[in-house]
């Protein structure tokens, strides 16, 4: 299963740490690796990306033996939010 998500700063539904992000582009579909090992993605999510050149997408074990899709600048996000929750990250 593949679930992917797109977050922009926003104003409600999901939020990390303190900063608050709104989910676009959720869903999940069934697919599977070809023999090269590659993932095909849905039409519905290739047409959401909308970007006509190559974009870098970055995949993450998921729940349930799923895949989280993330664009890079979702990726940073996260990571940065994580990092602000770590406590090697907090002054003393």
């Amino acid at each position: 299963m593949l679930t992917h998500y797109g977050f922009e700063s926003g104003f409600d539904s999901h939020k990390i740490g303190f900063r608050v992000f709104t989910m676009l582009l959720t869903g999940s579909y069934r697919r599977n690796l070809d023999d090269k090992m590659r993932l095909a993605l849905p039409k519905p999510l290739r047409e959401a990306l909308g970007s006509p050149h190559p974009i870098s997408l970055f995949l993450a074990p998921g729940t349930d033996q799923s895949l989280a899709i993330y664009p890079l600048g979702v990726l940073e996000q996260i990571g940065t939010a994580l990092g602000a929750l770590s406590p090697a990250c907090k002054e003393s």
